[in-house]
């Protein structure tokens, strides 16, 4: 009730402005000054669960890469810090081919990355393969402080994608099916392991 007595008075985008972003500013910088130490979070649930809202509310402890496997839209909850910290979207695509989504602060800083790992014909996987070579890179950026956080999103859709790429580019003459499975199974193992 009060807060809608403030909205009225001030309106949405002033409140937003005066509230919002100073406080999640606040956050990252008591979030940045406090020593926590290293976690790995797996995050289990159903479908609509608020697996990715959950992992989403880690951008406050600085810049965050998301790897997103999941299907258009799925990355709602992690745009979604854009309108909190009061900054802009900007699109592009980097070099071995992976579209990405930025998510630049209003002071215009790298808040948040997604980067985009579909397969738009599943029958000629290359997202997997795109992982695959970014992940190397990937270490690296951690190693020397540009990422604070890393999500992959989601395991599921992960595992489908190297289920198709040992499918239809690594095994594709195999008589058991089997084997693409095994395939999957032996690169998701790799990558969280």
């Amino acid at each position: 009730l009060r807060l809608h007595a403030v909205l009225l008075d001030i309106g949405p985008q002033r409140f937003r402005r005066l509230f919002v972003v100073p406080a999640w500013q606040a956050r990252v910088a008591a979030v940045r000054a406090a020593k926590y130490p290293v976690l790995h979070v797996l995050a289990y649930s159903d479908f609509g669960g608020g697996k990715s809202t959950f992992a989403a509310t880690f951008a406050v402890a600085g810049p965050m890469l998301v790897m997103m496997f999941d299907r258009p839209g799925k990355d709602t909850p992690y745009l979604k810090v854009a309108r909190e910290v009061g900054g802009t979207l900007a699109d592009g695509v980097d070099a071995i081919g992976t579209p990405f989504r930025d998510v630049v602060g209003a002071d215009g800083s790298l808040v948040l990355r997604v980067e985009y790992y579909v397969d738009a014909d599943l029958q000629a996987p290359d997202a997997y393969r795109r992982f695959m070579v970014r992940k190397p890179g990937f270490y690296d950026e951690i190693s020397v402080g540009l990422w604070m956080t890393a999500v992959l999103d989601s395991i599921t859709f992960a595992e489908l994608s190297a289920r198709k790429y040992h499918q239809y580019a690594l095994n594709a003459l195999t008589k058991n099916p089997m084997q693409w499975y095994a395939g999957s199974s032996d690169m998701i193992e790799e990558t969280l392991l």
